[in-house]
């Protein structure tokens, strides 16, 4: 009943409806080490499937009484979306570790997606290989440590402190941690020297023991500049008996000669383990045991340091499965249920560059999601204690921040949509959460936008901000959300004229995604940046890539097109952390400004100082800056709670968010407007109602935050 009388008062007010039909819900009989809300497992088996389908039918077809339509009906559902943040293709490695029937399940479909692809068990083995067991000599100096330290080294800069010491009365390394540092690799233990071919396969064992279960990670890195990864990362929960560890790797990025390292990693965490028989060792090259056939239906399930073909094997079957598994889904929707409301699957950043060919070939519309500087936790998931935010600007980012990776995901050719999105409180640069989002979203022309969270816990008349998402307390988003929200739907701010399009097709997309070894998180950047681009290009260009059928077989990036120039000024500058937008119908300014921000429109806002702000100007009659009669100007610098407990580096305040109600920091600014007019100025209340005159029959004023106000509504008096 909530849920209906929700829905109708929302359409009533012309709010429309996003339904998510599997967003935090945990399937009955989830089995252990299987994602969180049974996520990539209801691709796939059998009565999870079926949950999904009857939940979908009995809301969907439920008839609200309030407005007498079933939701899939309803002319105000914009949009379903079948399976929030869901992928198989990001990090799979959960899958070989399921128990029955979960793997037998998975394991069926991956051995009959390769039969159709190699017919016979000798065509697989001529493309995996087959690995004998054989070995060569152990490229490792001293891997049972009798000679100490000599061929190791401990690495515990940063404030991190350890001892590396024989174990008494028998062969190994007994390495302690004593302090943590300032990074996760500040206490690492590694042997350099090591020459090693991008054409060969390795075999890494040691043994190990901790009383205390110390996570380690291993990881093969070059001893030099760039410091690159070479294909080899794991992890190990050690047990207080000793066991062997084996790890097969193909090494790339290389340095050549004997510039490269095996480190052991304790995480930056206080531990102890001991360490023996470290072996490093050149092996067949094939991934296959010769008992691995398709008779003896044995055929593994590939782990992320196989060699690229069988990953790309591995993740081409995941893809066309998840692929598979979404048409089938919107086919029900569609079909069986009778949906009438564009029907996405999931969003596009899960699955990285693989999930936006998904999303193109499946979906009405193309959702994603981003966070400027999402909060980390070191120790616990989501320890409310124990937190920290990288509190800076977004304008500061040389690559763009998160809103120029948003717009280098999307697919050109379906309507885009970013359903979440968010600068987490307490960040001090708060305020450019609705500003710089409307004004990417504007410059390429996206088609719906959402933030995260309008409220989950928090009463909306909170008199505080106290979690990173809840719009209530957050005073400084709150003020700008509106000015925002307008310039969007009221297309105040027009889209680029100039397009760049990276073109690419299923070959390139499934040998990335196999080179990744499905670590696909970020790859939007690194996937334009091989062609030569940053994520600044997404500040003065409208980009995408082309996934039609025709588009390329590699990754081309095809040379800018442009369409009729508009009147449109957009200035970003990461290096001084600025930015600003002066299209005829809005105006936006955020940074610390040192220059006056001006407008054709013969608009000029100086700055005494350098001082962060924000600041939006948009008119609300619907015409240009120019010759509109009435104007609404926000202005903003931060806002943060009163005794907030902010630790030295100002990245968290833990659990000590401070007391109401929200303090929010004014602007000192000079504004002046179009020449040959008069405006009266007034200081505008937090509901929007006049309640002071700050200036009359005048084109310049000041800005002042004894002014108590973050709103003016400026009214033409004379022409």
């Amino acid at each position: 009943d909530k849920l209906d009388r929700l829905a109708a008062e929302l359409m009533k007010n012309g709010i429309f409806l996003n339904i998510n039909l599997h967003c935090s819900r945990t399937y009955h009989g989830n089995p252990a080490g299987a994602p969180d809300f049974s996520k990539g497992v209801d691709f796939f088996h059998p009565p999870f499937i079926e949950a999904f389908k009857s939940y979908a039918r009995q809301l969907l077809t439920h008839v609200n009484p309030y407005t007498k339509r079933a939701y899939k009906d309803e002319p105000g559902v914009a949009i379903v979306e079948m399976n929030n943040e869901n992928t198989l293709v990001q990090d799979p490695w959960w899958i070989a570790k399921l128990p029955e029937p979960f793997f037998s399940e998975i394991h069926d479909r991956f051995t009959a997606y390769l039969k159709k692809k190699y017919p016979t068990t000798a065509d697989l083995q001529a493309v995996w290989g087959i690995n004998d067991g054989s070995s060569g000599p152990n490229v490792i100096a001293d891997g049972s440590f009798a000679k100490g330290m000599e061929s190791w080294r401990t690495e515990s800069g940063e404030g991190a402190a350890c001892t590396a010491t024989p174990i008494p009365g028998e062969p190994g390394l007994r390495w302690t941690s004593t302090a943590s540092g300032a990074n996760q690799w500040a206490l690492q233990l590694s042997q350099s020297g090591l020459a090693l071919s991008e054409e060969s396969t390795y075999k890494l064992t040691f043994r190990a023991r901790s009383a205390v279960g110390a996570k380690v990670q291993i990881i093969g890195q070059n001893a030099a500049a760039p410091w690159a990864q070479i294909g080899l990362t794991d992890y190990h929960v050690l047990t207080p008996e000793w066991k062997t560890y084996t790890i097969y790797f193909s090494p790339k990025a290389t340095l050549p000669g004997p510039q490269n390292r095996i480190v052991f990693s304790l995480l930056n965490s206080i531990t102890s383990l001991d360490l023996v028989d470290v072996n490093l060792a050149e092996v067949p090259p094939g991934y296959l045991k010769p008992d691995q056939t398709f008779e003896a239906d044995n055929i593994p399930i590939p782990d992320p340091l196989a060699r690229k073909i069988v990953l790309r094997d591995f993740f081409g079957f995941l893809a066309q499965h998840e692929l598979d598994h979404a048409r089938e889904m919107k086919r029900f929707l569609k079909e069986e249920v009778g949906v009438k409301s564009l029907v996405s699957h999931s969003s596009l950043l899960f699955g990285g560059i693989a999930g936006a060919r998904r999303e193109y070939q499946v979906s009405d519309l193309v959702d994603t999601h981003g966070y400027w500087h999402h909060p980390s936790f070191p120790n616990v998931s989501w320890d409310m204690g124990d937190w920290n935010v990288d509190n800076t600007s977004q304008l500061g980012a040389p690559d763009g921040g998160t809103l120029s990776e948003i717009a280098m995901q999307r697919p050109f050719g379906k309507p885009y949509s970013v359903s979440e999105y968010d600068i987490p409180a307490p960040i001090d640069s708060a305020a450019e959460t609705f500003p710089l989002f409307a004004a990417m979203a504007g410059l390429q022309d996206w088609s719906a936008i959402y933030h995260f969270n309008f409220k989950n816990g928090l009463p909306y008349a909170t008199e505080r901000m106290n979690t990173f998402f809840d719009l209530p307390g957050q005073s400084a988003k709150q003020a700008l959300m509106p000015l925002a929200a307008l310039a969007f739907r009221e297309n105040l701010i027009p889209a680029l004229p100039i397009t760049t399009t990276l073109a690419t097709g299923e070959p390139a997309i499934f040998d990335y995604v196999a080179e990744k070894a499905g670590q696909v998180w970020s790859s939007w950047r690194e996937v334009w940046g091989r062609k030569n681009q940053t994520g600044m290009l997404a500040w003065s260009s409208q980009v995408g890539y082309d996934l039609s059928d025709d588009a390329v077989a590699g990754m081309a990036l095809r040379p800018a097109t442009s369409a009729a120039a508009s009147a449109l000024v957009v200035k970003a500058e990461p290096g001084a952390g600025t930015f600003s937008l002066a299209a005829p119908r809005c105006l936006i300014a955020s940074g610390p400004h040192m220059t006056p921000v001006v407008h054709p429109a013969g608009i000029v806002i100086t700055f005494p100082s350098a001082a962060a702000s924000t600041l939006m100007l948009v008119p609300l009659d619907k015409a240009p800056l120019a010759t509109s009669e009435k104007l609404w100007l926000c202005a903003v610098s931060r806002s943060e709670n009163p005794d907030m407990g902010w630790n030295a580096d100002r990245t968290s305040v833990g659990n000590q968010w401070g007391n109401g109600p929200t303090l929010t920091l004014g602007v000192n600014a000079t504004v002046t407007l179009p020449e040959g007019t008069s405006w009266k100025v007034e200081a505008l209340s937090s509901t929007g109602q006049p309640m002071a005159t700050v200036a009359e029959k005048t084109r310049s004023f000041s800005l002042d935050p004894a002014q108590k106000t973050v709103w003016w509504l400026l009214t033409r008096q004379s022409k």
